[in-house]
């Protein structure tokens, strides 16, 4: 298996381990040196005797010179045999930190200066130049070629066109700009929820709509032999996931789906963005993030409700009012089926939606009547536990403004108010 920078990043970083694992160490050699101490009564005289008991020495190099030291008793001469074998290991261990850095010098990519652009990065830059240079020739050519048949400038026409060629070129370079590269090979394995190990099996490419118009997008996928659970983490990091409208189209679809009738919206959207859109998809986009916003208020509900409220720093507020009353709301057709109108014999248009504020006051006007204090309303889309939640603060006395309460027997009930 051939070896990768990854891999021998993580040996070179266990090798550094064991530097610091390195003891007390000096350089040199220790010889032992026969003696012969010169009497010619002394045995060491007579031929072939070995001589007198060899003397240990340590023999090292030290500016270019030799120098040369003895040990005065046994246990000095082990200290330094430790210390000398210490330095072996240390030179061995270098020798394989150079081996191991060679190959990582050789594996590792020249890297960009800052500012500089990489191969592909140029490819890509250029391929957007050119597409954003031919939607804008073609633009041009039809607009020079029509005011000399004309005579004259459309102008409402001329900017619809040019918007629509910009988006083009636009939807064209941000197609360029989704094309992702295969990952290297020490990259083509991710974690599975399951706990086993997802394998890269190639590029997928899908169609979103975005902004600017559809692109296509082309990413890595990677597949579980396991559980057979596929991933594309280009879509959680796009937040395209099981989606086909980019995040900025989705924001646009639940703004005019919340404030018009889903068709009406989708009219907007293609007068206001040069989008084209389904009636459903309006829709099922408002709903869905309506959804996530109910889902989001419902846990802020529930920490109000188990009394896991901020701290809130200061003097209590003396009197909190809390003004809740209903409404209807046009709604579409299947919304109000079996449902009978205010109108004797004439089915409803509306369904009531439920809302509440709450609010300080603590001024009064020249005759007498309170003045609810600036920016101290906050509202809530339904009553019950929300509304006491956004009512459930520091305070010393809660004043309940309603309309009819007596059609809502289940939050007097359950809160404590008397009618």
């Amino acid at each position: 298996m051939p070896e990768t920078l990854a891999s021998l990043e993580s040996d070179r970083a266990k090798l550094l381990e064991e530097f610091l694992r390195l003891g007390d160490l000096r350089p040199g050699s220790i010889t032992a040196v026969v003696r012969r101490c010169g009497k010619p009564s002394c045995h060491c005289a007579q031929p072939n005797d070995p001589g007198h008991d060899p003397q240990f020495r340590l023999t090292r190099r030290v500016a270019g010179k030799t120098v040369t030291e003895s040990f005065a008793n046994p246990q000095a001469l082990r200290k330094a045999q430790q210390e000398v074998a210490e330095f072996h290991r240390f030179q061995q261990l270098s020798e394989e930190l150079f081996d191991l850095n060679a190959k990582i010098c050789a594996l590792r990519p020249v890297e960009q200066r800052r500012g500089g652009w990489t191969e592909q990065e140029k490819k890509t830059a250029a391929a957007i130049h050119q597409e954003m240079a031919r939607e804008v020739n073609q633009w041009l050519r039809r607009l020079f070629e029509e005011r000399r048949r004309e005579g004259r400038i459309d102008l409402e026409a001329v900017e619809s066109a040019l918007r629509s060629a910009l988006h083009s070129a636009g939807a064209a370079a941000l197609g360029e700009l989704l094309q992702y590269e295969a990952p290297a090979p020490d990259q083509r394995q991710l974690p599975c929820p399951c706990g086993q190990r997802a394998h890269y099996q190639g590029l997928r490419s899908k169609q979103i709509l975005t902004a600017l118009g559809p692109a296509q997008i082309s990413r890595p996928y990677y597949l579980c032999s396991q559980c057979q659970q596929g991933q594309f983490p280009a879509d959680v990091e796009l937040d395209v996931v099981a989606k086909e409208l980019s995040p900025g189209v989705r924001r646009m679809l639940a703004l005019v789906g919340a404030v018009a009738p889903f068709d009406h919206g989708r009219e907007q959207m293609k007068m206001l963005a040069g989008l084209e859109v389904t009636t459903k998809a309006v829709e099922r986009t408002a709903e869905a993030i309506g959804a996530d916003i109910a889902q989001g208020e419902q846990h802020a509900v529930q920490r109000a409700v188990q009394l896991d409220l901020p701290v809130v720093i200061g003097e209590p507020i003396p009197i909190l009012y809390v003004q809740m009353d209903g409404t209807g709301v046009p709604v579409v057709k299947k919304e109000t089926l079996g449902r009978p109108g205010k109108t004797k014999d004439q089915p409803s248009h509306t369904r009531e939606a439920k809302l509440g504020c709450v609010f300080t006051q603590t001024t009064w006007d020249k005759d007498g009547y309170p003045i609810r204090d600036p920016d101290s309303t906050e509202n809530v889309s339904r009553y019950g536990s929300q509304l006491i939640a956004a009512a459930t603060y520091k305070i010393r006395n809660r004043v309940h403004l309603w309309n009819g309460l007596m059609s809502l027997p289940k939050y007097r009930y359950t809160h404590g108010i008397a009618t």
